[in-house]
């Protein structure tokens, strides 16, 4: 079959999102020991409700294959323009196979963002891991920073009398 693109609302798309959120976390985050998967699903319910959340998927025959939200907010730079910033973005690994898949995902994502006239400005989240940072290239793209992280040790038990 062939994926389908679409625009989603959060609760289209929840449901259906959760073995791939597990998959995405395992694969993909950074500092699992103390990181820890608990989606604040209320906050993105109300960001949502708000206009601060766009939802994409990818469908195949139904079942969810890729998903990627963004969120939507003025920049505390630059007040008067409305930025697009790349929440989350994943494929089913066993959709890869597919090297056609994730490009056309994200052409369909960029014509929507980059087709709103009140978005001044679309910034995609790459994981170093799997740097999809070429095909972004490809699309106009242009690198603009690297964030660099540290997970912060557990703190020692320090209460007193011990």
């Amino acid at each position: 079959m062939t994926a389908t693109f679409q625009q989603e609302t959060l609760a289209q798309a929840w449901p259906d999102a959760q073995a791939l959120f597990r998959l995405h976390y395992e694969e993909l985050t950074f500092g699992k020991e103390r990181i820890e998967l608990a989606p604040d699903v209320g906050r993105y319910e109300a960001l949502e409700r708000d206009g601060g959340l766009l939802v994409f998927t990818a469908r195949d025959g139904g079942a969810l294959v890729a998903y990627a939200a963004f969120f939507l907010m003025p920049h505390a730079h630059y007040r008067h323009n409305l930025f697009a910033l790349n929440d989350v973005f994943y494929t089913d690994p066993a959709r890869r196979s597919d090297p056609w898949l994730g490009f056309r995902f994200i052409k369909f994502i960029d014509a929507k963002l980059t087709g709103d006239a009140d978005i001044s400005a679309v910034k995609w989240h790459v994981k170093v891991t799997r740097n999809f940072g070429p095909m972004l290239a490809r699309m106009g793209y242009l690198p603009e920073e690297t964030i660099w992280s540290k997970i912060c040790p557990l703190p020692t038990d320090t209460r007193p009398g011990e």
